[in-house]
């Protein structure tokens, strides 16, 4: 567990961060969810014979013009927000992720580049030539795989 609570420690001073990134995948997932209503209020109210009647379809109809074409236009207009939404958000938690993931690997890499320096000559000569640059370069990602899998499992 201490290993966990070390790697984790490299993103807490970015926890604003974490917090408005889990508050934008719940927002994602809503409006995914409300992507597909428009097209289905489309089908079921607007072009259909006999309308439901569900209070999901009165909500979506009360707010479009009683024409059906103001209305297939209402909807369409409707659908195109939410993709726009949907899409922008999802640029949003990639954009705050990537930050995320630069700033907490930036920390490993100064840490551990400032105890590679403090273990003096006599450890890197008996260490394979290119050993600390392959630390600092490829093993720094560890942290961030750990910090990825709790947000993703925090929203799941």
């Amino acid at each position: 567990m201490n290993f966990y609570q070390r790697a984790m420690s490299y993103f807490g001073p970015d926890w604003p961060r974490m917090v408005f990134l889990v508050g934008l995948i719940g927002l994602s997932v809503c409006v995914a969810l409300l992507e597909a209503w428009p097209l289905a209020v489309l089908i079921d109210t607007v072009l259909s014979e006999t309308p439901s009647a569900d209070w999901v379809h009165r909500a979506f109809v009360a707010i479009l013009p009683e024409s059906r074409l103001g209305q297939i236009v209402g909807l369409v207009l409707i659908g195109a927000a939410l993709q726009i939404i949907g899409y922008t958000v999802w640029m949003g938690r990639m954009v705050i992720s990537a930050q995320l993931k630069l700033r907490g690997t930036a920390r490993v890499r100064l840490d551990l580049f400032a105890k590679l320096q403090r273990l003096g000559l006599t450890y890197h000569n008996g260490r394979p030539q290119g050993d600390g640059l392959f630390r600092l370069t490829t093993d720094v990602a560890g942290p961030w795989g750990i910090m990825e899998l709790v947000i993703g499992t925090a929203v799941a």
